[in-house]
């Protein structure tokens, strides 16, 4: 950063993304929504007067390489022998004593289980497909007891269940730079989505750190029982983050072959992702196809009228035969957007669409990149066996960006 001016935005936007940009607090604030999902995905890019400000992103950046703060590489909860889809994390995992382990990894949370569909389709809802969906030339690995995550972690606040086990530590414990983190992260979503009727405190805070060469492939952030807004400090090595529709909404076919009970996204959303209804090949002698955007939506709507009338078995019947009859052919959509992350970025995902629709990726670009994440963990997410021996006040920092505001800045961006 070497400028106190509006920072650059280095991006690419499909026709489907719509861009709008405001500037607040010194950040050059970045609104994208896209047709056909509610929500929205707010990139609020730092300039020098940002990451310089005091206790501000270089100065957390410096303790985060010098305070202890508990980074680990996690060992996976679950038992031997069960099947994972693991296409979502970048790495190696490495096995502990007496294991032999080979998979794939990378350093966020976001493996699901095998998804549970019968050989054949007999699954009564051929739509029931995991989030973190796997791209379709990865393999599926046993993992065994004792593998763990190359990249090192460290979760805050109130505990968080994904795939790895590992403590969760009090933010009162915290070195300053984890509290500062959730503090900032509280009030960009109060000032950047300017929604107070949505505001949720973030009581959940998730570290990872980005070594060399490692890497988030395409997941999703849309588990259960966590609000729908995801805030990400960006602090140290540049990163590209990449979005795109899921496959299955892309292309509606399950990995077991079966038309999957989701409705069809707008066609201008799914053209922007790489769809051509209607047509196959790519020379100018195109031919026709079975595959079209009005063949889906038909068949989709066979299905409900089937679901509706309670015909379980010609349900499963049609989900079967319709991918023959479409021509459909799985493939994975283009990234509607990317962007380019730099140091004392911010990043908010905003609505629960973003995760049910959408999955991303970050591609870090340098030695060393920290990720710290924000969450709401909702209070019946957890059992009383899994509520932490403290207590997770709420964000007591109250950072509220006076050291770089700006005459003219509101209390809030307006949209």
């Amino acid at each position: 950063m070497a400028t106190d001016g509006p920072s650059l935005i280095k991006s690419s936007v499909k026709p489907a993304i719509c861009t709008t940009i405001r500037y607040c607090h010194n950040y050059k604030v970045v609104k994208y929504t896209i047709e056909g999902v509610s929500g929205s995905v707010i990139v609020a890019k730092a300039n020098q007067k940002v990451v310089s400000e005091l206790g501000g992103p270089n100065d957390m950046f410096r303790e985060m390489q010098s305070k202890n703060i508990g980074l680990e590489r996690r060992m996976l909860r679950k038992t031997a022998d069960v099947d994972l889809k693991l296409s979502n994390y970048q790495g190696d995992f490495v096995a502990g004593a007496g294991a032999n382990v080979s998979a794939v990894a990378h350093a966020e949370p976001a493996i699901y289980a095998e998804e549970a569909l019968n050989a054949g389709g007999a699954s009564a809802d051929p739509d029931e497909e995991t989030s973190g969906n796997a791209d379709e030339e990865d393999d599926h690995h046993k993992v065994e007891v004792g593998a763990r995550m190359t990249a090192f972690g460290m979760n805050f606040g109130m505990p968080y269940k994904f795939i790895a086990n590992g403590e969760s530590q009090s933010f009162d414990d915290a070195p300053e730079a984890i509290r500062a983190a959730r503090s900032r992260l509280n009030w960009a979503q109060r000032v950047f989505i300017n929604d107070p009727t949505g505001y949720q405190d973030f009581n959940e805070e998730l570290v990872f750190a980005y070594l060399e060469g490692q890497k988030i492939k395409y997941h999703d952030d849309g588990e259960k029982g966590l609000g729908p807004r995801i805030a990400t400090l960006s602090l140290g090595a540049a990163a590209t983050m990449s979005l795109r529709v899921k496959t299955k909404y892309f292309c509606p076919i399950s990995t077991s072959g079966v038309f999957t009970d989701a409705k069809p996204l707008p066609l201008p959303l799914l053209e922007s992702s790489g769809y051509t209804s209607g047509f196959k090949g790519k020379t100018k002698t195109k031919t026709q196809s079975k595959d079209s955007y009005e063949g889906r939506m038909a068949a989709w709507e066979e299905l409900q009228c089937l679901k509706q009338a309670g015909d379980t078995d010609g349900y499963r019947r049609r989900s079967k035969e319709l991918p023959r009859e479409l021509g459909l052919r799985r493939k994975q959509a283009d990234p509607i957007l990317s962007f380019h992350l730099t140091h004392g970025d911010i990043v908010i995902m905003e609505g629960e669409q973003i995760q049910k629709y959408l999955e991303h990726q970050v591609e870090p670009h340098g030695n060393l990149r920290f990720a710290l994440t924000c969450r709401t963990v909702l209070p019946n997410h957890l059992t009383p066996e899994q509520l932490p021996p403290y207590e997770v006040e709420p964000d007591s920092g109250r950072y509220d960006g006076n050291a770089i505001r700006e005459d003219g800045d509101g209390e809030a961006v307006t949209w």
